[in-house]
């Protein structure tokens, strides 16, 4: 075995892998954006009384958004802890939990810069921190547990670190096989993964049959389709070269794209002089440009944030290719929220001229 590991057996792998809750018992507080329907309920609820997260002053969570590193070293820490030592009181707000986890050696300056801070946090950087707060692990049969993951190896970053996660079930793979380490969590989900960290019995073991995704059917402006009607597999970018594979052999087909906030950058537009893949949106994932049935061009978007760390929306920018000139605008390797998989999501383009 390549790793050296405490082989005692999976039985004392959850017995091993407890951190207590925060000691001081807090009234929780409910978000309006919460309600007891919300997948993520009960976790959000059970943290939030534990005082391990806290919402936005307008009395939401955003469940939806996507979590940066200073969140969730905040909540990582309190919740191995037991104390919340507080913001920083200057530069960066999540400063003084950076520190704290250096010291706590949950990571190292190497692994985690402070320029990071306010970046959103890859799941194989969660297992890092999740791996060091629970040390040593007794892990049987990792090399079986590693070869059923397809996209998880030895060049892995923080191969280790993700297996162990992946063996204790604080963080789990999907129903293709895939682990996805550079895929990203949302608040909801995320805090889904520190309830897991600090209740065992919340824990899905890898062994364990997975649930079914439940597909929500309430969208009108969508249908599903087959993406190789779609897409001459004969294009000018091989999308395997983006790191996300092929696309999915089904996507949702939206002719609505407000419903993902589409907006053309025109402060970048300005001050590049460019009409062309300068638009924003909350969709994660690749971005790709298609016409007459092949796709034209790719760009990786990347999070924006305010000045308070608080997610805005997606951007990307191509300078070869005018957006306009698409025919759909196709997002793969996205996240679906509600269905809870990785799929593609196809909109007709609402820039075309």
């Amino acid at each position: 075995m390549k790793k050296l590991l405490y082989v005692i057996g999976m039985l004392l792998l959850l017995g091993a892998a407890s951190v207590a809750y925060a000691n001081t018992e807090t009234k929780g507080k409910t978000f309006s954006d919460v309600s007891s329907a919300n997948w993520a309920y009960a976790s959000v609820n059970a943290m939030s009384q534990k005082g391990i997260l806290t919402g936005y002053p307008d009395g939401t969570f955003k469940p939806g958004n996507p979590l940066t590193y200073g969140q969730f070293i905040k909540m990582a820490l309190i919740a191995a802890t037991n104390e919340d030592i507080g913001n920083s009181s200057s530069g960066n707000w999540a400063l003084s939990y950076y520190h704290e986890a250096l010291e706590q050696k949950y990571f190292g300056t190497t692994d985690i810069k402070e320029s990071q801070l306010n970046s959103q946090i890859p799941r194989t950087d969660m297992a890092l921190i999740i791996s060091n707060i629970l040390g040593d692990i007794a892990i049987n049969n990792y090399d079986e547990l590693e070869a059923s993951i397809s996209d998880v190896d030895s060049t892995t970053k923080n191969d280790y670190d993700i297996m162990k996660a992946y063996a204790t079930g604080i963080l789990t793979g999907y129903a293709d096989g895939t682990f996805k380490p550079n895929g990203t969590l949302t608040r909801a989900e995320a805090v889904t993964v520190i309830h897991r960290l600090v209740d065992e019995s919340k824990r899905v073991l890898p062994e364990g049959k997975k649930e079914e995704p439940v597909v929500n059917d309430s969208g009108k402006s969508y249908k599903t389709v087959n993406t190789k009607d779609y897409f001459d597999p004969a294009t000018v970018y091989d999308v395997k070269k983006t790191n996300t594979g092929t696309f999915e052999d089904t996507a949702e087909f939206y002719t609505d794209a407000s419903l993902f906030d589409f907006k053309m950058n025109t402060e970048y537009q300005e001050k590049n002089g460019e009409w062309d893949c300068s638009f924003t949106h909350i969709l994660a994932g690749y971005v790709y440009l298609v016409k007459d049935g092949k796709i034209t061009t790719w760009c990786q978007t990347t999070p924006m944030y305010d000045e308070d760390a608080n997610f805005l929306n997606y951007f990307g920018s191509i300078s070869s290719t005018n957006v306009r000139d698409a025919d759909y605008i196709v997002v793969a390797s996205h996240y679906s929220q509600e269905k809870k998989t990785w799929g593609t999501v196809i909109v007709v383009n609402p820039f075309k001229q």
